[in-house]
């Protein structure tokens, strides 16, 4: 209902020379992004890692919509860019609105203050923004072994390190929480792709920091049966290039695949057919800022 009344909105406004935007016209002066919502004043706390594969970008809402400037207290920690708003019109369809955004770009690791003002209504709002270390992470969302679906294993991108950190909470909010470390190894064998880790655990195989050491490996493989040219294309797919495993480097594909990571501890091999075994599923890895 609500998208048929925009649409009726935008067409009124389009056939009497206007562009009607939902985001503006008038509305109190606001911002937002996922990671820290809807922000109407002073004071929010952005986090962002300092390598980013894709714009962090943060939507400017309410004011005219139509003049905005940025000021950066600490330019030498952030440089910005503000992308255009619009309103594309299809036929027979409601109106896309895509709203003005101030994509963020970090330059080192620190902490500053940016300030957004809606130039044609003076309204302003600060935020501070913290430039974090930069850190991979696989999403587990479905399983059947030690490591529960919601468990999130981070990476430290650069692969500077083989310190495995397992997570639990909501990747999408970053409001999660490092449970315990362990170390990892990404394995090629014999034309296939193994994960293989190490962790303190209790009795029965869960992560548990009192525990004792115990070692894990998987093989890894796609879901829906994605083929891939060689392991150095899984690599890719999964986004883990720039971690400790020994491969070629490539651009990162702008897809999201979904992972099954077999436990194969040991186990012989019959034919990469594993019947009865572990496993857990997990998206392709995202990059995000360490917030501990």
């Amino acid at each position: 209902m609500k998208r048929l009344v925009y649409a009726v909105l935008a067409a009124m406004m389009i056939l009497s020379g206007c562009e009607y935007h939902p985001y503006y016209d008038g509305q109190k002066f606001r911002l937002y992004h996922r990671s820290c919502g809807l922000v109407e004043e002073d004071g929010a706390v952005v986090n962002i890692p300092l390598v980013t594969e894709k714009p962090f970008s943060i939507n400017l809402l309410g004011g005219l919509g139509k003049n905005h400037y940025v000021q950066i207290e600490d330019p030498e920690y952030l440089d910005y860019e503000i992308t255009k708003g619009d309103v594309v019109n299809e036929a027979f369809d409601a109106p896309d609105f895509i709203p003005v955004g101030v994509v963020l770009k970090p330059k080192k690791l620190g902490e500053t203050s940016v300030t957004i003002t809606e130039a044609d209504t003076g309204e302003s709002i600060t935020i501070k923004v913290k430039i974090r270390e930069a850190y991979k992470a696989l999403k587990i969302y479905n399983s059947d072994c030690c490591l529960e679906a919601q468990t999130i294993l981070c990476f430290r991108c650069g692969g500077s390190d083989d310190v495995l950190k397992i997570c639990k909470g909501n990747l999408e909010t970053g409001e999660f929480h490092s449970v315990i470390d362990g170390t990892y190894a990404f394995v090629e064998q014999k034309g296939s792709l193994y994960f293989e880790i190490a962790f303190p655990a209790d009795e029965y195989g869960y992560p548990d920091e009192d525990g004792t050491i115990i070692k894990k490996k998987f093989r890894i493989s796609t879901y829906y049966n994605v083929a891939f040219e060689s392991v150095e294309d899984m690599i890719r797919y999964m986004n883990i290039q720039d971690i400790p495993v020994q491969t070629k480097s490539y651009d990162y594909p702008d897809l999201y695949i979904d992972f099954q990571f077999v436990d194969v501890t040991d186990k012989v091999p019959a034919d990469g057919y594993y019947p009865n075994a572990p496993y857990f599923y997990a998206y392709t890895a995202v990059i995000i800022p360490w917030l501990y």
